[in-house]
């Protein structure tokens, strides 16, 4: 088991674990469902190494794997259909190490390649890396939000703290090649 995560409101233990999937207990039955990996399905869930577990302020379980990117779910276990999330969607990275939800109802996550935040449709509406400002580029630690919004995470020799609304960046725009 490498994550656990309780919805209050529909009573569902959700159960991450590495190589056998996400399950979800309801605890007022006390029957169990579990969800494999259909990489092929385009709304299921495309790795079975699952590495953490988010619930945001509306009822979505966000779920992140090892090489399949993020997807989600409606958290009361009503459909194992959801929505993925990957690098042809947008996502800087498929191997997703943690997740956490801010009070704006935004998922963030960390990966190899930074620090990330999508919102509630999965569209990602910031990035931090090296490049702006992040002393380093692989975050592979647990992710914390604090009540005042900061995040805190692990990193070697130390942590990093900071508010994503008190960095101001900039992004190069992609030059636009027109090829034959």
């Amino acid at each position: 088991i490498t994550c656990i995560q309780f919805e209050k409101k529909s009573a569902q233990l959700w159960v991450g674990s590495y190589d056998y999937g996400l399950h979800a207990l309801d605890i007022n039955t006390g029957k169990w469902r579990s969800y494999g990996m259909e990489a092929n399905h385009p709304r299921r869930m495309h790795s079975s190494l699952i590495t953490d577990l988010s619930l945001d302020a509306i009822g979505n379980l966000w779920v992140a794997t090892h090489s399949g990117g993020l997807l989600k779910l409606d958290a009361s276990g009503s459909s194992q259909d959801g929505i993925n999330y990957k690098i042809d969607s947008g996502l800087p990275d498929n191997n997703i190490s943690s997740l956490a939800t801010d009070t704006k109802g935004n998922t963030w996550f960390s990966s190899y390649k930074g620090l990330t935040c999508v919102n509630k449709d999965g569209r990602v509406i910031k990035h931090f890396e090296n490049r702006n400002g992040l002393p380093y580029e692989n975050y592979n630690s647990r992710l914390q939000i604090t009540s005042d919004g900061c995040l805190i995470t692990a990193v070697r020799n130390g942590f990093v703290r900071f508010h994503p609304d008190s960095v101001t960046y900039t992004t190069e725009p992609y030059p636009v090649v027109i090829t034959a």
